[in-house]
């Protein structure tokens, strides 16, 4: 990586996107994982901000401003690694209601897209009678949620039980700054899989697409 965080951080504060895409495009050429790309360079920059933000150090227009350029750098590099047909099921992604950072949830759905699957990404603070008629009526194979403000976890667990109650039975997945604090596990008894970042969510996808494919491999033997 040619910059640090911190001089990538200011890049995306002055709004200078065309640099900041030159950067991850720099990255990609040398080699570097979409993974790489988020949980070194983007999400590490995006909370540095935010960091700045909390000791007052950046206004409320330069987090924005930033924000706005790291959609835009999500929405190209998503564009340049998205596969030609998807096939490996349907992901829904949303924020929880109350949540508004929707960043690394969207960094998850273009992991999805990523890896073959059909993912339809909410953003922030979907409610939840909206969410279940939506899963109801497109049938995803996964519905993720996220929420990062620890207050949300009763939320949070309300959802995770009322998707449990749908017959089908999709995946609920969870994940977001929350599911770090002390008592997150206690507060989340509904059926769900946890997801502690996206290092984990992109082990999940290659698991199971080895695991479809061993499925499909045996039923092509029986057949």
């Amino acid at each position: 990586m040619r910059l640090t965080i911190e001089q990538f951080a200011e890049m995306m504060m002055d709004g200078r996107t065309e640099a900041c895409w030159s950067e991850v495009r720099a990255m990609t050429e040398a080699g570097y994982n979409s993974l790489f790309v988020y949980e070194q360079l983007l999400a590490p920059a995006m909370n540095y901000i935010g960091d700045l933000w909390e000791q007052n150090l950046v206004s409320v227009a330069d987090e924005h401003l930033a924000s706005a350029v790291c959609e835009i750098l999500l929405s190209r590099y998503g564009a340049m690694t998205m596969p030609a047909s998807a096939h490996e099921g349907r992901a829904m992604l949303l924020c929880v209601e109350g949540e508004g950072h929707a960043l690394g949830l969207k960094m998850a759905h273009a992991l999805f897209r990523e890896h073959g699957w059909d993912g339809r990404c909410f953003g922030a603070g979907l409610p939840l009678r909206d969410t279940l008629i939506h899963a109801m009526k497109w049938k995803p194979d996964v519905v993720a949620l996220s929420a990062a403000d620890p207050g949300l976890l009763p939320t949070l667990a309300e959802y995770v039980e009322t998707l449990n109650g749908i017959p089908y039975a999709p995946v609920v997945m969870v994940g977001g700054r929350a599911l770090l604090y002390a008592g997150a596990d206690a507060a989340l008894p509904g059926r769900a899989t946890r997801m502690s970042g996206l290092a984990q969510l992109q082990a999940w996808l290659e698991a199971h697409r080895l695991a479809r494919s061993a499925a499909g491999t045996r039923s092509g033997r029986l057949g």
